[in-house]
Formats: structure tokens, C-alpha cells, sequence
């Protein structure tokens, strides 16, 4: 006599192997796509919604391929055959570059209010009141398009509407790249079951937010006159090459016609956009 789990596991196989094996393997197939596609969107989603925009995952990806697709059609036109796969790349990554300067503004932005709401909120926990109502008094006095009185007055219109502690805590900041934001809610959401000194967590959380941003600050003063410097490099570069262009007949003619001098003018292009990427992927500093 089979036990029940047995008899459920053999039942299963039979009717796995009861099915056509093509059938089989198309849906394991489809099936295994759609898992792996699904977070993959999931975290494209979030990356928009991080950075602001209300475009769908779909619509980027399509942007993302058409500009990959216009930077090849150019470098087909213009530039050696070599150079075609390169300059799609770089095509495509040109919408997640826009995406990612967004992302870095709106995080650095709700920074600048962050570390002062959870003083002032502590402050106000220390003088009795509760959590809810500190937080709702620590925000009051921001202007109305700041990214942290936003979130703030999300949260609480959640909590006042009876809504589940975990999931309105779990939508607070979700629209913001921050790291310590889930160390937020996850002391919130102890506050709100458990009580304790919640005071004492938010001036921590305020002081970590603080020299988080005195750091990145710090880097940028620090690395401004490279920034400059490479900047003013890179850009003379191409008002060097025009100059002599202007002043040398018959300048485009060779550098359309002539295959060695359009590999080398395509080349050195190609190392003044990498450059210029580089140089911007190493000043970025993310809070």
C-alpha cells in the first residue's frame, strides 16, 4: 500500500509521461521562459519607477533596441564594418544612461530632506508623541514637490486608511535607490507592533544618511578639477579636428573614400565617446 505522497509523486509522473514529448518540452520551455523574462521585467519596472518616468518595461526595451539600431545604421554609413557592433552597443546603452542620471538625481534629492525628517520625527518622539504623528509633524514644513513630504503622506494615508502595516511600509521609498531606506521600515514596522525607543534608531539612521551625502559630496569637490580637466580634453579633441578639416582641401573626400584614413578617424571617435563614458561612469557617485 502506497503512502499518500507516493502515490501523488507516481500519479504525477504518470501524467507527465502521458503527455507528447514535444508538448512536454515546449511548455517546460515557455514555462522556464516566462520565469526567468518575469523578474528580469520586474526589476526594469522598478528601475523606471525609480527613475521617475512612466514609461513601461516594454516601451524602454523597444527604445533601447531603435536607438542600438540607429547608432549601427550611422556606423554602416560613416565608419568600417568593424565598427557596427560597437556603435549599437553604445546606441543601446544610451537610454540606460539617461535612465541611471535620473535615478542618481531623484535618490540625491530625496536625500537632501531625508536625514532632517528623521531628526526632526525623533525629536518629536522624544517629546511623547507617537511614531505616525511624528513623522506627519517632521514634514509639514517641506515644500510641496519634495520627494520625502511625498512618500511620507503616502505612508500615513495607507496607514489611516486601515491598510497592512507590511505592505504600505513595503511601498514607502520604493521610487528611491536608497540602501537604508529598508532598514527604515523594517524599525518603523517594530515601533508600530512592538513599541520601544524608536528615537534613538531614526538619529542613527539620520547620522549614517548624513555622512553618506558629506562623503559623496566630499568625492565630488575632490575629483571636480579631473572632471573639468578631462571634459576640456575630450571636447577640444573634435574643435581640433574640425580646424583642420576647414583649413585642408579635400578633408571629408579622403575621410569618406580613402578605407585607411575613415579606420582611423572611426577609431579615434570611437576612443572620445569611450572616454567620455568612462570618465562619467567614474564620477558617478551614487548615494
Amino acid at each position: 500500500m502506497l503512502n499518500p505522497v507516493r502515490r501523488k509523486e507516481r500519479v504525477r509522473a504518470q501524467s507527465l509521461f502521458s503527455q507528447k514529448s514535444g508538448q512536454w518540452c515546449v511548455s517546460g520551455a515557455e514555462r522556464h521562459a516566462a520565469e526567468v523574462s518575469r523578474p528580469l521585467f520586474l526589476a526594469l519596472s522598478l528601475y523606471l519607477e525609480q527613475g521617475g518616468t512612466a514609461l513601461k518595461p516594454e516601451l524602454f526595451v523597444a527604445i533601447s533596441f531603435c536607438s542600438a539600431f540607429a547608432a549601427g545604421c550611422l556606423a554602416v554609413f560613416f565608419a568600417p564594418t568593424v565598427f557596427v557592433v560597437p556603435a549599437a552597443l553604445l546606441g543601446g546603452m544610451f537610454p540606460l544612461s539617461w535612465l541611471e542620471a535620473r535615478v542618481t538625481a531623484r535618490a540625491g534629492k530625496f536625500s537632501r530632506d531625508y536625514p532632517s525628517v528623521l531628526l526632526a520625527a525623533a525629536s518629536s518622539i522624544k517629546a511623547g508623541m507617537t511614531a505616525t504623528a511624528a513623522l506627519e509633524r517632521a514634514v509639514v514644513l517641506l515644500p510641496g514637490d519634495s520627494l520625502v513630504r511625498r512618500e511620507v503622506e503616502q505612508l500615513l494615508a495607507a496607514l489611516h486608511r486601515g491598510e497592512r502595516k507590511e505592505s504600505a511600509l513595503q511601498r514607502f521609498g520604493r521610487s528611491i535607490r536608497q540602501a537604508d531606506l529598508e532598514l527604515f521600515r523594517e524599525a518603523f514596522a517594530l515601533a508600530l507592533e512592538n513599541g520601544g525607543r524608536f528615537a534613538p534608531t531614526l538619529e542613527r539612521l539620520a547620522r549614517v544618511c548624513r555622512d553618506r551625502e558629506v562623503l559623496i559630496r566630499s568625492a565630488e569637490v575632490c575629483t571636480a578639477t579631473m572632471r573639468m580637466t578631462a571634459n576640456v580634453l575630450l571636447a577640444v579633441s573634435p574643435l581640433i579636428v574640425l580646424m583642420i578639416s576647414v583649413r585642408t582641401n579635400g578633408y571629408w573626400e579622403l575621410f569618406f573614400q580613402h578605407p585607411t584614413a575613415n579606420f582611423i578617424a572611426s577609431l579615434g571617435i570611437a576612443v572620445i565617446i569611450c572616454s567620455y563614458a568612462l570618465l562619467r561612469r567614474m564620477s558617478s557617485f551614487k548615494p
